[in-house]
């Protein structure tokens, strides 16, 4: 073989090698599922069934937002302004009179310049509808139709949830989330971690009204601490982080509770919204970027699997060592 036949194959084999580069990072690029039929009726029934119950109300929902609407607030002003009531509401107890002066000096603008006890009264009266709209499965208008092109469902299939699993959520919040994948998927166990007491007792309500009783449904609200999940032992299969990473005031120390509450070779899912994916100047201002992310597990018990990015957030799929 000459010299100028071996430059070529060099040329060749490093071409391949650079293709087939290109193509482990795009394996680890986390696949996305198409939308089951499935899934969309479980969560139609649900829905379905909040409507029911609140119908009377329903038509006084749809005016506020037409209210807002009218008034020039956009979409995104009026979800954060209504889950930070439903919130201190639902969860805290504040009253109007405190709810308005926090709004007035936090988030002021149109929506807290109008707020009145009859908008108060008509957002308690729909938590359930209104957390399903905040997680982005209900269209934020009325009638609340299933949004089918929501991050929630495109996210699903990186999960690979299977029947049996045993799951935990770490900062689940309202409880939405665990609600939702429960729903879907009735055979795993989940366990339901908030650091909040009050969101505790917010979850426990939300899952008993929306599947029954907890301890034959497989579910387990637990309250977690700062430096711990308070599930090590447990032998979970996968544990969902979603906005929560950025909040640990320990992280080496609460990665290492939530390892040992993982099998060995269990999966960690970390979801954060990433400031530079941020188009609205509407993210946390404690959110991190995509390296510091990348960062934090660097050194760690996890070994990073896939990634893939849905409008300003990440999924991280990683594994433990």
């Amino acid at each position: 073989m000459n010299r100028t036949e071996s430059r070529g194959l060099f040329r060749i084999a490093l071409v391949l090698l650079l293709v087939a580069g290109i193509r482990l990072q795009v394996c680890a690029q986390l696949e996305e599922v198409e939308i089951s039929p499935d899934w969309v009726m479980k969560l139609s029934n649900y829905r379905n069934a909040l409507l029911n119950d609140e119908v009377a109300s329903l038509d006084e929902l749809g005016g506020l937002l037409s209210k807002w609407d009218a008034l020039g607030a956009n979409k995104q002003e009026q979800i954060d302004f209504t889950y930070n009531v439903l919130k201190v509401r639902a969860v805290d107890g504040w009253s109007f009179r405190l709810i308005k002066k926090k709004a007035l000096l936090h988030q002021p603008g149109i929506i807290a310049d109008s707020f009145s006890e009859a908008d108060l009264r008509i957002i308690e009266a729909h938590p359930d509808l209104l957390d399903m709209v905040f997680l982005g499965v209900l269209e934020w208008k009325y009638p609340f139709a299933i949004d089918r092109e929501a991050a929630f469902f495109r996210a699903l299939g990186a999960y690979e949830i299977s029947g049996g699993e045993r799951i935990g959520e770490i900062g689940s919040g309202t409880g939405v989330f665990s609600l939702m994948l429960k729903l879907l998927y009735p055979d795993i166990t989940l366990h339901v971690n908030e650091l909040d007491r009050d969101f505790v007792k917010y979850i426990t309500l939300k899952f008993e009204n929306g599947i029954g009783d907890l301890e034959n449904s497989g579910v387990e609200t637990i309250k977690g601490r700062r430096e711990s999940t308070n599930l090590e032992g447990y032998e979970l299969d996968k544990i969902i982080l979603r906005n929560t990473l950025h909040h640990f005031g320990d992280q080496d120390e609460m990665l290492e509770s939530i390892k040992r509450s993982l099998k060995p070779g269990g999966e960690l899912f970390v979801w954060e919204s990433i400031v530079e994916l941020d188009i609205d100047d509407n993210i946390c201002k404690h959110a991190l970027t995509r390296e510091a992310i990348k960062d934090i597990f660097e050194d760690s018990a996890f070994e990073l699997l896939g990634e893939r990015d849905f409008e300003e957030s990440v999924l991280f799929k990683l594994r433990r060592k």
